[in-house]
């Protein structure tokens, strides 16, 4: 996983072009990744969460965003099961939409523990990678559900 800041080298055909910045902007979010929490951006002045990083609120368009915290619990509003994966990944795996609390969807793996549903209550996880931290799903366990649902 790259974030801001890292600069890689593009190979095409044998050469090597780069280095290049990549994700621009997405330094706040990856670094909360990283230290197990996840960041939204909120406007200060409609209060209307975003994700992801918006340079202006994209509902009263004004340039006043801060990063806030999200205890990250969620509901699946879409997901879809992959039988048939690239580069020899172990299948079947699930990815999807988390709605959060704060009405921005988050794309994310959902771990496959049990029956996986639209509107299933879920609770992130997060695992370290040698590229990086990455955010997951897991379906609530009972009496740890978002807004008690």
């Amino acid at each position: 996983m790259y974030r801001l800041g890292d600069m890689i080298d593009m190979k095409i055909g044998g050469g090597s072009i780069g280095p290049y910045d990549v994700v621009t902007g997405a330094k706040v979010y990856w670094d909360g990744i990283a230290e197990g929490r996840i960041l939204l951006q909120r406007c200060n002045d409609c209060g209307r969460h975003s994700h992801p990083r918006q340079e202006a609120c994209e509902n009263c368009f004004g340039p006043r965003l801060d990063w806030v915290e999200t205890n990250g619990s969620g509901t699946i509003y879409s997901f879809s099961t992959i039988y048939r994966a690239p580069r020899q990944r172990p299948v079947p795996y699930t990815l999807g939409l988390v709605m959060m609390p704060e009405q921005v969807c988050l794309f994310a793996e959902i771990e496959m523990t049990g029956e996986i549903t639209i509107g299933k209550a879920v609770t992130p996880f997060f695992v370290p990678t040698e590229r990086g931290t990455l955010l997951k799903f897991r379906l609530a366990s009972a009496g740890n559900t978002p807004n008690g649902l």
